[in-house]
């Protein structure tokens, strides 16, 4: 299966008031690359987007501390930005959601719909762009936080979703007896399919219902309705866009029993 090579790699899912994300003392990093995960709907079919961060300026390592363009990553997810440069207060705030959000340049205050909270990390400007620490991000925005570094090549890779994706040991099943190996059946989908005696590592089963993969596994990141009776959800690990570094491990169902899993590592 294709996984992305790195020498070092840490997931980290975020809830408010637990570990921070910073970047290893010995990582004097030259890129940040920061992918931005969103859904989208059509129809009953529910998809994942992948796309690079569009900024003219860089994520960078500020004191140990990842900082991310605030008005970049507040619109890629569709939140509005207002900029008040007398008091140097920064409102954010998404159409048709009551949320607020408040943040002043140098200050470790923040409000988030009206409560206030204090930040080891104020908000900063750099190259004349407004930064704030991507732990934040996570905590006030409620927003997974994943994180891969490369220390032979000086890069960090981060993504930002409103989902959490799969573990490296959700799809390490090459060496599980649970699965067979199916690169060269008729189904081109997966390489590896679990047994009918099988399990999956969170214990889901052939037979088992819609409900039980959801309560072990979360809201699925893809949804795709074949009719009525027929449909398959999906799961995915992180990855580049562009690039074979991901893997999938995908439910099929018939009137809500589980028929079939796969787990892939194709690229996207």
């Amino acid at each position: 299966m294709k996984k992305f090579l790195t020498i070092f790699i840490i997931f980290i899912y975020f809830i408010i008031g637990h570990t921070e994300v910073s970047a290893k003392e010995n990582i004097n990093s030259d890129k940040i690359y920061t992918t931005i995960v969103t859904s989208s709907s059509e129809g009953n079919n529910t998809y994942l987007n992948f796309k690079l961060l569009e900024s003219e300026v860089s994520p960078y390592i500020f004191n140990g501390v990842i900082m991310i363009p605030l008005r970049a990553f507040a619109e890629a997810f569709g939140y509005s930005v207002n900029y008040q440069t007398k008091n140097k207060r920064i409102i954010i705030r998404k159409e048709g959601e009551e949320n607020e959000f408040i943040f002043s340049l140098g200050s470790l205050s923040a409000s988030v719909d009206g409560l206030d909270y204090d930040m080891n990390q104020a908000p900063i400007i750099h190259n004349d762009r407004v930064f704030i620490s991507v732990n934040y991000v996570s905590c006030f925005f409620n927003k997974y936080i994943t994180l891969r570094e490369n220390i032979n090549r000086r890069e960090i890779f981060l993504w930002i979703s409103s989902i959490q994706f799969l573990s490296e040991e959700d799809v390490a099943v090459e060496k599980d007896d649970n699965y067979y190996n199916g690169a060269s059946s008729m189904d081109p989908m997966a390489y590896y399919y679990l047994k009918s005696s099988g399990q999956t590592n969170r214990g889901v089963k052939i037979g088992d219902r819609y409900e039980k993969v959801v309560e072990l596994y979360g809201e699925p990141h893809v949804k795709e309705i074949k009719n009525e009776a027929l449909y398959t959800i999906s799961y995915y690990t992180a990855f580049l866009p562009g690039t074979g570094s991901g893997s999938i491990i995908y439910f099929s169902f018939v009137s809500d029993i589980l028929t079939s899993v796969g787990v892939d590592g194709r690229p996207f």
